[in-house]
């Protein structure tokens, strides 16, 4: 049985990872580590030496947050749920999107912070002080443009001791364009953006599930369909709002 172990060491110029891999097949020889950070940006680390099973490898990152994953693939640019890999470590702390069928892919993503794009990106404040801690409220959504037509719910739940859960549920998800992605937004009262998620979808009536955390006393939520980016932009797709 193979096994693998990575190692992680903080410096003060970065990362050290050392990687100790046991019971490999005898005729493995081709395989690369990688770091995913947590917006889904693949870092190639450098190609495994391999002997008689056996490989002990330090690499290097300037990363501090991030996943590793052993793949056979000598080009790997994306990670998705289907990826091959020899060996994947745990996914860091972060918000993730959760492809919920084998046609959906997602990318992990941290929560970021940006001062307003632009005011247009506005969403109705939905009084989350006024939602009963503990408990979960679904919001109303309303859809325009490439998601009319499909279903999307919005639940929140304010935890007592901690940040207030988001999860988002897309149902008969549309394609994305290329390049493009459905993205969750999180808007403050003064109107500055945490970007909560994101979802990439490959095929027809998909579902999806994005999963997050904010610490915001209140917010509003919209997704837009946009290039990857730290702020919204493109079209916005959903906004929720808690009465007609």
């Amino acid at each position: 049985t193979a096994h693998g172990r990575a190692k992680i060491v903080r410096l003060a110029d970065g990362t050290k990872i050392a990687l100790d891999l046991s019971g490999l097949p005898a005729d493995a020889s081709a395989l690369n580590l990688y770091a995913v950070d947590p917006f889904g940006k693949v870092t190639m680390l450098g190609p495994v030496t391999i002997a008689n099973g056996v490989a002990t490898q330090t690499f290097m990152t300037p990363l501090d947050k991030f996943m590793l994953v052993l793949s056979p693939d000598a080009g790997l640019t994306t990670y998705a749920p289907d990826t091959a890999f020899a060996f994947r470590s745990t996914v860091p702390e972060g918000f993730a999107v959760v492809p919920l069928s084998s046609n959906a892919s997602g990318e992990k993503v941290a929560a970021t912070t940006t001062a307003g794009a632009s005011t247009a990106y506005t969403a109705p404040m939905l009084n989350v002080a006024s939602f009963h801690r503990g408990s979960t409220t679904q919001i109303k959504t309303r859809l325009n443009g490439a998601l009319t037509g499909a279903r999307v719910n919005f639940n929140i739940t304010p935890r007592k001791d901690g940040p207030t859960q988001v999860v988002a549920r897309f149902h008969q998800l549309k394609n994305a364009p290329a390049g493009q992605a459905y993205v969750l937004w999180a808007v403050s009262p003064d109107n500055k953006y945490t970007k909560l998620g994101q979802v990439v979808n490959t095929g027809a009536r998909n579902e999806a599930e994005i999963k997050s955390e904010t610490t915001l006393s209140d917010f509003g939520l919209l997704v837009t369909l946009q290039p990857e980016g730290d702020a919204p932009a493109g079209d916005i797709v959903i906004t929720g709002y808690m009465t007609p």
